[in-house]
């Protein structure tokens, strides 16, 4: 099989059971490292702080991240634990250290994975907001600087292990909350990505985008690089999209795109909150996991009635968070479908319905401590993404669930996601098994219609009813992307 991915990579060609449609071609050029090149757009605005209403051109940022990169400067790759708020510090210094030729890692304050990261990785710098040390507060420093509102400490110098060469940046995986496991992305990674989104979600100098989405993760840190690669205009926001404020700050500094995720959409459809705001945008974007038809349908209209152009995408943190773009002219496709691959990927349909990704953004493998982080490129560009799917007519992308959301129960295998799809329009819920029953957590009450729900679709698939355990709970556990925590609720299951 290995051998049919390469040839998959090589020509270009998307397989699905053994019928072939052309996919697009291999890009030939370098990318360019657009953190080394941000100067050349001159005094266009390159960020723009909500909060505090400062502006920096293109030609100033270029000179704040020298100025890092010089404070930064080793003659050898150090790694750096970077603590990021959508504020002008936190994208500056990411920027720095990358020119510096430095490897990030990301990290968020407010989660468990913080202690762990820094036991296990040992980073030679600390970069966190002053006065938000916590639980790293007695991390010995040997030096320290202070940059607009962040502490960089520099940390012992005993002897830790070599950094690979090509190492650019870590970022914890979206499933791996608490976790030290992290995702491990090449120079050429970051570059290719933000040239891949450029173009398939038509970016330009004109753009002016709203950050509100969080830097340390892999959506949000690609609508900064690729925006920044374009030579558009970020809003840095820290406010909630559900605020008045948030959207009034958007309108006053002209932004024509925003980006979401699933919850994002839903709670904007269903509060109200900034739906005429988000109609005068000029580009809309999703990702981040399926959305319910509800919602689903609401963005579709954005896109049919009122000529916003709606860009439903498909990507995973391995993939530097790319994988698939719909272009708006399809935005009418069925939930679940993601469109074509970006330029200089392509996909594979394995003979289990599995996706399988092929592309330069792939990552070079995953690693647990320091010591994975010497090793190269594991994958050879090939990603496995875990992600069940078919190919339409169209040669579009239909992600139709995950290869590990299934059980079998009474002898009939099902897909855990289709029965929270075909519960969604009844109750927000999450579904899990531990393949002796089927164990349907709700928010609040549980409602007749959902218990009349649930015995239909037991008749449909053949599955006695008492096999269907409906729990109440006060709030679904999600990660901040808004996507529900099937291990959260598989424990409150075991319990």
């Amino acid at each position: 099989m290995e051998t049919q991915y390469r040839n998959v990579l090589g020509s270009g060609v998307i397989l699905e059971g053994g019928r072939c449609s052309l996919g697009p071609a291999q890009p030939g050029a370098q990318a360019d490292a657009f953190w080394e090149t941000l100067g050349r757009f001159g005094h266009r605005w390159a960020l723009i702080d909500e909060a505090s209403e400062q502006r920096w051109s293109y030609e100033a940022l270029a000179a704040e991240i020298g100025i890092i990169a010089d404070i930064l400067r080793s003659d050898k790759k150090k790694l750096i634990l970077l603590e990021p708020r959508n504020d002008f510090g936190g994208i500056a210094l990411y920027l720095g250290a990358l020119l510096a030729g430095h490897v990030v890692l990301l990290s968020d304050r407010h989660s468990t994975e913080g202690i762990g990261l820094l036991e296990k990785y040992r980073p030679d710098f600390l970069i966190v907001r002053d006065g938000e040390i916590g639980h790293l507060a007695g991390v010995t420093s040997i030096r320290e600087w202070e940059y607009h509102g962040y502490r960089i400490r520099k940390l012992d110098a005993h002897e830790r292990e070599p950094l690979h060469d090509s190492l650019s940046l870590l970022l914890p995986t979206s499933g791996s909350t608490g976790s030290s496991k992290v995702v491990r992305l090449s120079q050429r990674n970051l570059a290719v990505s933000a040239c891949q989104v450029c173009e398939a979600l038509d970016i330009h100098g004109d753009d002016v985008a709203v950050a509100h989405l969080p830097a340390r993760y892999v959506y949000g840190l690609t609508v900064i690089n690729s925006h920044l690669s374009a030579g558009a205009t970020l809003v840095l926001s820290q406010k909630s999209v559900l605020d008045q404020a948030f959207w009034s700050s958007a309108k006053y500094w002209k932004a024509n795109s925003f980006s979401g995720i699933p919850w994002t959409y839903r709670m904007l459809s269903q509060t109200g909150a900034g739906r005429v705001d988000i109609c005068g945008m000029n580009k809309v974007f999703h990702s981040g996991g399926r959305l319910d038809d509800k919602t689903h349908d609401w963005l579709v209209r954005l896109s049919g009635n009122l000529g916003v152009k709606v860009f439903f995408m498909y990507g995973q943190t391995e993939s530097c968070g790319r994988i698939a773009v719909l272009p708006p002219g399809m935005a009418g496709k069925p939930p679940g479908a993601v469109g074509m691959p970006v330029k200089g990927g392509s996909i594979t349909i394995l003979e289990t319905n599995e996706v399988v990704y092929a592309g330069p953004n792939v990552m070079l493998g995953y690693a647990h401590d320091r010591a994975g982080l010497s090793r190269g490129d594991d994958l050879d560009g090939i990603l496995q993404t875990g992600d069940l799917g078919r190919l339409d007519d169209d040669g579009c992308l239909n992600i139709t669930g995950r290869a590990s959301r299934f059980c079998k129960i009474n002898g009939t295998r099902i897909s855990l996601d289709d029965i929270e799809t075909r519960f969604e329009e009844t109750v927000e819920c999450g579904v899990v098994s531990n393949d002796e029953f089927l164990y349907v957590f709700v928010e609040g009450e549980s409602s007749s219609a959902l218990k009349r729900v649930v015995a239909e679709f037991a008749i449909s698939c053949l599955i006695p009813a008492h096999f269907f355990i409906i729990r109440s709970i006060p709030k679904l556990p999600r990660t901040s992307y808004g996507k529900v925590q099937h291990r959260e609720l598989a424990l409150l299951a075991a319990g």
